[in-house]
């Protein structure tokens, strides 16, 4: 891309900003690269990213120049109101855009299925890992494109745009008193490589993405995407893949989520006995009130509120079912996200405090779930990014970390039938084996799941 095609594509920044980029093109083959991390506490945050780079025997394209500012333009994000303008704000939100995510319910159980199976610990960040393949999908083209719209379930790009901002828009918060939930994306180019200038606009002003350009391969460069990480996640999470000279690009997004319980937990005193598959364990526990229960076919679920309007659901397998079966099932969440938990009765909810932190390789799961052309050198078209070489993804990962405690949830990522039964008497859920973790945002979507297996 020359230079002001990009001016122009980017309305509004400095020439300045821009990189020069030779126009010739070159026949060396470039590699795609997915990461993300995740962190959760009742603050949480969540990131994915993507680069694009020549094969390791390649000869590294040099740069035209250094740039002295790497930014070449920061996104825009929604503003949110306070005070009594905040609550105006969310109604508005809840006539227009809530319920975004609802026809997404298959998505999120495969998602959750394949990525959640490994037997130990892990949480994975479902909107995440959707929206870090939105964006994929605007690089793509063909049936490398068709494949992920057919796993993100919309018949079109244009289907998917609009899906993606309005569930953008249904979860985005940013208001001190009642809590954050901020999805945030970037997209890191090399200097001396050619990009489409359509797709560059289209993942600015769709997307809210930051665009970036610098030398790969540069410590400083690599250091910068650090650091926008940390400034995006409050420092929950950080640490990327160092760049080498044969990246081209790499898209990063991060989830970022902090509020408090509606009412707290009291931390109990003394220890409970934890069951874990590595043997009992004694453990510390916290206890509180519930909104919310669940009774299902080999589970049971209690929800706790947040001050943000979203919940925590602690699902607990029956003692003759294992938490990965249930987890694959996908029957406790297709309950929680059909919106089917019963009130009216007393809730209390007893858990331990969480601190979790898991990486996952992405490239297996999304093979599993049908996405495997973007993977393959010879068939991936990512030529929606840059014709310059063709280009192919050869990592994907996702890190989370998940922190719960007594007072709130913090964390980040950088990614059936059922029977109801109402309870006749109080509901009680104590999670002192193996269990599950859905966190969904007020309109159901959800934002981090995980599996508990040992919580120390």
């Amino acid at each position: 891309m020359k230079k002001e095609d990009l001016a122009e594509a980017l309305t509004g920044v400095s020439e300045k900003y821009i990189s020069e980029s030779s126009p010739a093109r070159r026949s060396r083959r470039r590699r795609l690269f997915a990461a993300a991390a995740a962190c959760a506490a009742l603050v949480i945050a969540a990131g994915t990213a993507l680069a694009f780079m020549l094969p390791r025997n390649s000869a590294a394209v040099r740069p035209s120049k250094r740039l002295e500012n790497n930014a070449v333009v920061f996104a825009e994000y929604p503003k949110t109101p306070s005070g009594n303008a905040y609550y105006t704000y969310v109604s508005r939100l809840r006539e227009t855009d809530y319920g975004a995510g609802s026809d997404l319910i298959g998505f999120y159980k495969k998602a959750s299925a394949v990525f959640l199976e490994s037997g130990k610990n892990e949480f994975c960040s479902p909107l995440d890992i959707y929206l870090a393949l939105a964006m994929t999908a605007e690089t793509a083209e063909g049936d490398t494109r068709a494949e992920i719209l057919e796993l993100l379930e919309v018949g079109s790009i244009d289907e998917l745009r609009v899906k993606t901002e309005k569930l953008y828009r249904s979860v985005y918060r940013n208001n001190q008193a009642e809590g954050a939930c901020i999805p945030s994306a970037s997209l890191w180019l090399n200097d001396g490589t050619l990009y489409d200038a359509d797709t560059l606009e289209t993942l600015k002003s769709r997307y809210h993405a930051s665009v970036f350009c610098g030398q790969m391969g540069d410590k400083g460069y690599d250091a910068l995407m650090d650091k926008w990480i940390r400034e995006m996640t409050d420092g929950l999470v950080s640490g990327v893949s160092p760049t080498t000279p044969l990246d081209r690009a790499r898209i990063i997004t991060t989830l970022y989520f902090d509020a408090k319980w509606e009412e707290s937990f009291t931390v109990e005193r003394g220890t409970r006995t934890f069951r874990s598959p590595g043997g009992d364990r004694e453990i510390g526990f916290m206890s509180g009130p519930g909104n919310a229960f669940y009774v299902g076919n080999g589970f049971k679920a209690a929800s706790k509120a947040l001050k943000d309007g979203s919940s925590v659901w602690f699902v607990l397998p029956d003692e003759e079912i294992t938490l990965s079966d249930l987890i694959s099932s996908g029957e406790a969440l297709d309950a929680i996200l059909s919106g089917e938990g019963e009130t009216g009765n007393t809730v209390s909810i007893t858990a331990p405090k969480l601190d979790i932190s898991s990486e996952t390789s992405l490239i297996e799961g999304l093979k599993k779930l049908g996405v495997t052309k973007c993977f393959s050198e010879t068939e991936a078209d990512f030529s929606n990014l840059s014709s310059d070489d063709p280009l192919f993804i050869d990592e994907a990962t996702h890190s989370v970390r998940y922190i719960l405690d007594d007072k709130r949830v913090r964390a980040a990522s950088f990614s059936m039938s059922i029977f109801t039964i109402k309870a006749a008497e109080d509901f009680e859920l104590v999670a002192d084996r193996p269990f599950m973790i859905v966190h969904v945002s007020e309109d159901l979507t959800p934002l981090f799941i995980g599996a508990v297996y040992d919580p120390v």
